[in-house]
């Protein structure tokens, strides 16, 4: 398995049909016994028997009820992405796969979008350990089945003019496939058909394909502030960024933190109240050029998660809130602009620094991402791009074409002061009193 770059789960969801996955039992252990780990899901308690080389991988779990298919694809995807794995391959229980590791490795290597991959069914589909990260979980309110993919589908393509994050790949289309397997011994299964179909036209305001709502209910959108940080290795800092931002008093403001391993997951993951997004580092070093920097694209990620009429800042790890009431002055005040500046603190002065300032103009430095907040639907194709320094080109970009600005004459937030941030430093504090203190004695003097 050392070749290999990723780690690649399977999972299983089963009722009854015992008999057709041991058969694909048989061909995973004969064509793909050097997956990682294989998760089961049997709602029908049966008695099924794990081929001998695949028994200290496999884990079979037994809820003791019918979870459904919606909250057994949730729980598989829960043990594996728990267990560590970067994607999990979700097969029915019915289906042969019929292929080798080197066909799925290669689907994740060849994918535009890093979420979802398919061969058009949901007989076989490859789900990266960021998609419910990115776009939260199935609906477990369509059950037992159908229409819980349907919606799935629908949440993740929602803006298709922006993006696509569903990749189809006919090389994961099983070796073989059966239809309704599990209805043609239970036919009492399909009993909420219809309800879920009614669930579903009520959800999106129409069957898939016909749907009327742009938004899940019909639901009016209320804009949201997204905060966005990306962490690594710097968990003294990251808490007094993390402090900062919650101490900020706004309504529908979320944070989104991003990392990349699993040193920072420890220390993120002891956090409440934000929405993690773990990228998966290979996928951004394929498209890594020579001087590149491929931690600018992951701030992309959190685009996926805004809607048009929402606004977007990013903050980093080392940097922090100076007070808890000048950025909510910003949001109430945000109206009519697209584009706000402010100043941030660093080394010893400002940026902007105060000559680009005063002539509004934002140009390439060194040091410190300007600090901004921008809408969403103004933002059109605008994206990080892997250039050093790509913080100022996606800034620059905006301020070219943004008309509707505000720029705000004072500090808002600073850069950590006990090591000089910037130029690739990667220093943390010795502890959290000492870059609590040194940003205190920063701020007051």
């Amino acid at each position: 398995m050392g070749i290999y770059k990723h780690n690649i789960a399977i999972g299983i969801p089963t009722l009854n049909r015992a008999d057709l996955l041991e058969e694909s039992l048989m061909d995973i252990s004969k064509n793909l016994s050097d997956i990682n780990n294989i998760y089961i899901i049997d709602n029908g308690n049966q008695d099924i028997k794990v081929p001998e080389n695949l028994k200290e991988k496999t884990i079979v779990e037994k809820p003791g009820k019918n979870l459904g298919v919606a909250a057994s694809w949730n729980k598989l995807m829960k043990m594996a992405f728990g267990g560590g794995a970067n994607y999990i391959l979700i097969l029915n229980d019915d289906v042969v796969f019929g292929k080798n590791r080197k066909v799925i490795e290669d689907a994740i290597i060849n994918s535009k979008y890093n979420y979802l991959i398919t061969p058009g069914t949901w007989s076989s589909v490859l789900i990266s350990s960021e998609t419910p990260q990115v776009f939260s979980w199935f609906d477990e309110n369509f059950y037992p089945a159908y229409f819980e993919d349907n919606d799935y589908i629908r949440r993740l393509t929602r803006f298709p003019d922006k993006f696509i994050p569903v990749t189809r790949d006919e090389t994961l289309s099983p070796h073989i496939i059966r239809t309704s397997s599990t209805i043609k011994k239970d036919k009492n299964i399909n009993n909420r058909f219809s309800s879920n179909k009614e669930y579903y036209v009520k959800k999106w305001g129409g069957l898939p394909h016909k749907e009327k709502y742009k938004y899940a209910f019909n639901q009016n959108h209320i804009p949201r502030l997204y905060i966005v940080t990306r962490t690594s290795g710097r968990p003294n800092f990251f808490k007094l960024c993390y402090n900062s931002v919650h101490a900020q008093n706004i309504r529908n403001m979320h944070h989104i933190v991003i990392y990349d391993d699993k040193e920072t997951a420890e220390y993120v993951n002891k956090y409440k109240n934000i929405r993690t997004i773990k990228v998966d580092r290979g996928f951004y070093r394929k498209i890594e050029l020579p001087g590149g920097r491929q931690y600018n694209l992951y701030l992309n990620k959190a685009l996926d998660l805004v809607f048009p009429e929402d606004y977007i800042m990013f903050i980093d790890d080392d940097d922090f809130f100076i007070d808890n009431v000048s950025l909510e002055k910003i949001w109430k005040d945000r109206k009519g602009s697209d584009f706000i500046v402010w100043k941030t603190r660093a080394a010893g002065g400002t940026v902007p620094y105060p000559g680009f300032f005063n002539k509004r103009q934002i140009r390439r430095g060194q040091i410190a991402m300007p600090g901004f907040m921008v809408n969403y639907n103004a933002l059109k194709d605008i994206r990080f791009t892997k250039e050093g320094c790509g913080d100022y080109y996606f800034t620059s970009k905006i301020k070219t074409e943004f008309k509707k600005q505000k720029w705000i004459d004072k500090v808002i937030v600073s850069t950590s002061p006990v090591n000089r941030q910037g130029r690739g430093e990667r220093k943390d504090a010795v502890s959290y009193n000492e870059a609590l203190v040194a940003s205190q004695i920063n701020y007051l003097t």
